[in-house]
């Protein structure tokens, strides 16, 4: 049996490279005449055709008749791509269109459609694993803006599951940074050179990464002893949630000291030297992080909501402590009005 479908595979090559440097590839040339007709039906076996040749010619040598297919067919491919409401059919021309992404002319050929086949390409990733391949090729493009790729102009769904679980997002300077439960971390687009990154992880570290102009690299690991489920971290202090209540303060030196809130801390945020961690039983605690001094928000609201629990936090502005209450309570009442709500930001 291997040995027949070797010489299927055998023939199928012969084939191929006979037909499609008869006349120096005439055959794409009809191939695009085809596509042009107003047949429906001459168009679809046309696409079948037309994928197969190019797939093949990617299996033979390169005798320029490349350049004929790519000049015949790119365009093509492409229509069918961005017009076409047969997921079949989708499959097939990017299937075609990964053939040119080894080829340096097609490429760039192909970069100039990027924005408009972006879309397109990373809904396709679903179900097709050649559209991934493709969007790795045009980000790579030193001709293609990636600004453009990543605007938000439109409401839109970033498929980041390939490396698994995202567990947090922070988004710092015009660049979208996403961990995963593989370990992995996904920056969109960079920012400024000289920030710096955070990173906490269940092997019991903290990481500083440098992002520079093409790439983040990591410059120390701060062993913790525990591992780290939630972090903010600036110059001066790093803190985290363990598994034990409370929370961690980590000076970047020495061991992490324990602050015990006797609540279960669900997350963290950070504004200059004072950290505010949301808790079970709808608690908010600030805490000075240069003297330890703890002081409690919303204890109040208890008999009000009952056992609730503060999933997310967000400090914006410089409001005072009667301003920042009353938020709370304006907030607390839009979480009795919707009830099925898990989470609300809060800003101070």
């Amino acid at each position: 049996m291997e040995g027949e479908e070797k010489a299927v595979c055998s023939w199928e090559k012969r084939m191929a490279f006979v037909i499609c440097n008869h006349e120096k590839g005439c055959i794409f040339k009809a191939l695009e005449e085809c596509f042009k007709k107003n047949s429906l039906k001459m168009a679809k076996s046309c696409l079948v055709i037309a994928t197969w040749f190019t797939y093949m010619l990617s299996t033979l040598p390169d005798t320029g008749v490349r350049e004929a297919a790519r000049e015949s067919l790119l365009e093509e491919f492409i229509n069918v791509l961005q017009s076409s409401k047969n997921l079949e059919e989708k499959i097939l021309a990017g299937l075609a269109l990964k053939t040119f992404i080894n080829d340096p002319t097609a490429i760039e050929e192909l970069g100039k459609y990027a924005k408009c086949i972006y879309k397109t390409l990373r809904k396709l990733k679903r179900n097709s694993f050649v559209a991934a391949d493709i969007l790795k090729a045009l980000m790579n493009l030193s001709s293609v803006n990636v600004t453009e790729m990543w605007s938000c102009t439109d409401v839109v769904e970033l498929d980041l599951s390939a490396n698994g679980e995202v567990l947090c997002m922070v988004y710092l300077k015009g660049c979208l940074i996403s961990s995963h439960s593989d370990g992995t971390i996904k920056f969109g687009i960079l920012g400024e050179e000289g920030d710096r990154l955070y990173s906490g992880s269940l092997d019991k570290t903290i990481r500083v990464w440098a992002l520079k102009a093409e790439e983040i690299q990591c410059i120390q690991v701060h062993d913790v002893k525990e591992a780290v489920h939630e972090l903010v971290a600036n110059a001066k202090f790093a803190c985290f949630i363990s598994q034990r209540n409370g929370v961690k303060v980590y000076n970047w030196s020495g061991i992490p000291k324990h602050i015990n809130l006797n609540k279960n801390v669900k997350c963290l945020a950070m504004r200059g030297d004072k950290l505010y961690c949301g808790c079970s039983g709808y608690n908010i605690h600030e805490v000075d992080l240069c003297i330890s001094a703890v002081n409690t928000f919303c204890v109040r609201t208890r008999k009000l909501l009952g056992k609730q629990t503060v999933n997310s936090l967000n400090i914006h502005g410089e409001n005072n402590f009667k301003q920042f209450q009353a938020l709370l309570i304006h907030i607390i009442v839009d979480c009795l009005k919707y009830k099925d709500m898990t989470q609300k930001v809060l800003n101070r």
